[in-house]
């Protein structure tokens, strides 16, 4: 909730110039919010703005659009909040952003997402002076891509060889970083980029071809079970 509450506190400071103007005319601020998905983050979001004062209807109109896998159609999406003259738009996640800050370079956009640099995706020219209509929150930590593999080569000490699934379009930063711990840690990296969503569709679907049987004694002993010789016999392993 803490995010989300820096996220309401950028949407009321770039509705602020708004407000006298709005209170003369009687005029109830329209706040865009494009996202991928209907999840837990949009129902904070939603709170927040009442807990606020933004009340959906009332004393603001939220101009909600959820793309979820029609990312060719964002251009599309953040034109139509623009065309609905949103006196803010929120995006959440790359996409999303890229799409709002390409619509308009006139409406305030306030970006949130834990995986970009928006100075490198030329978002912003700087984190302390943004310029522009932009201004957000994130996280930007691609190292933790590295150390996710030196946690992998921790549990795993003959670890040789490792898949990473990324999205190339939006993954770089994460991806060079992840490469440049593999390369200390000598492993041999399958790179899978995935660039569009019919793509995550070549990955096989995988089947489990082999079973083991676990008989627990401890556990049985403690129902008030007694497990017969011959299930024993069977079992892969069995836990005194």
């Amino acid at each position: 909730m803490r995010v989300i509450g820096v996220v309401i506190l950028s949407i009321s400071l770039a509705l602020a110039s708004l407000a006298a103007e709005a209170q003369q005319a009687g005029k109830v601020p329209r706040i865009g919010f494009l996202q991928a998905s209907q999840n837990e983050n949009a129902v904070a979001f939603t709170q927040a703005l009442r807990d606020a004062g933004y009340v959906d209807g009332h004393s603001a109109i939220r101009e909600t659009r959820i793309y979820g896998q029609l990312i060719e159609r964002l251009p599309e999406i953040a034109n139509e909040l623009t065309a609905r003259k949103c006196d803010v738009i929120l995006a959440a996640g790359p996409y999303a952003i890229r799409a709002a800050t390409r619509a308009t370079t006139s409406i305030p956009v306030v970006g949130i997402d834990l995986e970009s640099d928006p100075v490198a995706n030329g978002w912003a020219r700087s984190l302390g002076r943004p310029g522009g209509n932009f201004t957000g929150l994130f996280l930007d930590a691609p190292e933790l891509g590295g150390k996710e593999i030196q946690l992998l080569k921790e549990a795993v000490p003959g670890l040789s060889r490792i898949g990473i699934l990324w999205d190339s379009s939006i993954g770089d930063l994460q991806f060079r970083a992840t490469e440049k711990v593999r390369r200390e840690a000598g492993l041999i990296v399958q790179s899978i980029p995935i660039r569009r969503v019919e793509e995550a569709g070549d990955l096989p679907i995988e089947r489990p071809s082999r079973f083991r049987l676990v008989i627990n004694l401890k556990t049985a002993k403690a129902l008030g079970l007694t497990i017969p010789h011959s299930l024993l016999l069977r079992a892969d392993q069995v836990i005194q």
